[in-house]
C-alpha cells in the first residue's frame, strides 16, 4: 500500500485516541449483575436514596431541578407511588452523585 495513511481496517487499539489499557471489557453477563445488584430492588434503591438526601441535606427540589424534571415526578419517586424506571433510576443516580460531590468540593 503507498498511503501511509491506515484504513480503517488496518488500525490498532495502539491507533486509538482513548487507551484502552486503563479499561476492561465488560461483558453483557457482568453488567447485568451491576444493574441487578444495584437497581435490581426498585424500593431499596429508593431508600438509599432518601439516605444519602437526609445525609447531605439534599432537598427533591434540588434533585429534581439536577434531574431537569418537575418536583412531582420526583416526590412520587421517592414516595413510592410510582416505580421508576430503569433509566430513572440511573439518572438519579448519577444526579444525587453530582450533588453531594459539589457540596463536598465547596466545603473544602
Amino acid at each position: 500500500m503507498t498511503n501511509a495513511q491506515a484504513t480503517p481496517s488496518e488500525k490498532t487499539a495502539a491507533d486509538s485516541p482513548i487507551s484502552t489499557e486503563r479499561y476492561t471489557m465488560i461483558t453483557p453477563e457482568v453488567l447485568a449483575d451491576i444493574l441487578e445488584e444495584r437497581y435490581g430492588d426498585p424500593a431499596r434503591f429508593v431508600k438509599n436514596i432518601r439516605f444519602l438526601m437526609g445525609q447531605n441535606n439534599v432537598t427533591q427540589v434540588a434533585l429534581a431541578s439536577e434531574l431537569g424534571l418537575d418536583i412531582t415526578n420526583v416526590n412520587r419517586w421517592l414516595n413510592g407511588r410510582i416505580i421508576p424506571s430503569m433509566r430513572n433510576m440511573v439518572l438519579l443516580d448519577v444526579s444525587i452523585e453530582r450533588i453531594i460531590s459539589r457540596k463536598e468540593a465547596n466545603a473544602s
